[in-house]
């Protein structure tokens, strides 16, 4: 059996002695990287299993990095900065980190924070018990994470399919903002990245007649119509 991977990005090197001694204890492969160029030709080699991100020393281009890193793969990302803010530690989390550590921090925390993001890999990458839903020209495939219109695969983040899943789960029932933000942002009372995801959202599902649409109900929350089709379970 192959051992787990982890790649950290991060610019500090006493700090990355530290993780790869620490993951070296643990019987965790790493690999470590300093530069966005260097992350991504990791990650196109190797997909790892978790990412361990460090924002501070990207400025203001961290977040969008994070963003990058989420809309091509699902392997969980660990954040770390020294920036005590909630709105930066849930800017982050809205954008595609799965967990959030701010620094100073303990290598024992840093594990265990590691042990996490793995077990939530290993999850994903267990079969689950779901149906297959097909609404008109929409199949959505819960399991193999994935949803096409017709013979064409959609092109979505995690997130989207997230809320696709969860919308088309409820066809032609309108689903709370709340709720939304609950099941794919707990740790976010914000609307405005649920808006944008849903925006998005509309525009790959539009490219298609017979795809359905995403409804805003105002002030409540969002709808899925099937146009007419019936939601079917396979």
């Amino acid at each position: 059996m192959s051992s787990q991977f982890v790649l950290v990005v991060h610019e500090d090197p006493s700090l990355l002695d530290g993780m790869r001694a620490a993951m070296s204890d643990g019987g965790i492969e790493c690999q470590t990287v300093s530069t966005v160029a260097a992350a991504f030709e990791a990650i196109q080699r190797r997909a790892p299993d978790t990412v361990i991100l460090g924002l501070d020393q990207f400025g203001d281009r961290g977040i969008e990095i994070c963003r990058r890193i989420r809309t091509q793969t699902r392997t969980p990302v660990v954040a770390v900065s020294t920036v005590h803010s909630q709105q930066f530690k849930v800017r982050a989390l809205d954008e595609g980190a799965d967990d959030f550590i701010e620094a100073p921090f303990s290598m024992p925390e840093l594990m265990a924070r590691v042990r996490v993001a793995l077990r939530h890999r290993r999850e994903m990458s267990m079969p689950a018990d779901e149906t297959v839903l097909v609404i008109g020209d929409l199949r959505i495939d819960p399991s193999g994470h994935a949803a096409a219109i017709g013979q064409r695969v959609l092109a979505l983040t995690p997130k989207e399919f997230q809320l696709l899943a969860l919308l088309a789960k409820q066809s032609n029932r309108v689903v709370a903002r709340e709720a939304i933000l609950g099941a794919i942002w707990p740790n976010s009372k914000s609307f405005d990245t649920l808006r944008l995801h849903v925006s998005q959202l509309r525009k790959k599902l539009t490219q298609s007649v017979d795809a359905p649409t995403i409804v805003t109900e105002s002030g409540v929350g969002y709808r899925l119509s099937d146009s007419g089709h019936d939601v079917e379970h396979r």
